[in-house]
């Protein structure tokens, strides 16, 4: 099921998104299936807040190859990409 598999995502770092124009106070409202956009979140955990240099193009690349050229550094020591697709 569905459900299942994108619990399953949550391991490996990749998060649904909301489909645009649907602000957070009606997630209480809807259904999944009407929140859950086709794209996902993925975000990259830093041990430590600590990247070679290697490792930060790496993340660049995927970023411009698969999230539409951007990605937030959070204050909880992650990078998250946007705009990921489960078939990439």
């Amino acid at each position: 099921p569905s459900q299942d598999l994108h619990g399953r995502f949550r391991w490996w770092g990749l998060y649904t998104q909301r489909k645009p124009g649907i602000d957070g106070g009606k997630t209480a409202t809807l259904e999944p299936h009407e929140l859950e956009d086709k794209y996902f979140m993925l975000r990259v955990r830093i041990d430590g807040g600590a990247l070679t240099t290697e490792q930060l193009r790496v993340i660049g690349q995927i970023s411009v190859d698969f999230g539409r050229d951007s990605a937030d550094l959070t204050d909880r020591q992650n990078i998250q990409l946007h705009w990921i697709r489960v078939e990439d």
